[in-house]
């Protein structure tokens, strides 16, 4: 899977659970075009829905490495 796909497949989720969330660092980057190198995908929302969004990770090889009440870290 691509990273637009993935990214997809990510804002489908947010969209369909009523999560708002915001995907910063490199990845947010290339969303926009800008292209930068990474291994990790880091995010903010708030910390009750982390859940959520921790099975479309893990589906796609990213464990999580960092977390706080609002930010959370995976890395492949």
């Amino acid at each position: 899977m691509d990273f637009q796909e993935f990214l997809q497949e990510f804002s489908n989720a947010c969209t369909a659970q009523e999560i708002e969330c915001i995907l910063v660092g490199a990845w947010a980057m290339n969303a926009y075009g800008v292209a930068r190198q990474t291994v990790d995908i880091d995010f903010a929302c708030e910390e009750q829905h982390l859940h959520h969004l921790e099975g479309i990770f893990n589906n796609h090889g990213y464990t999580r490495v960092y977390k706080t009440g609002l930010f959370a870290r995976y890395r492949s």
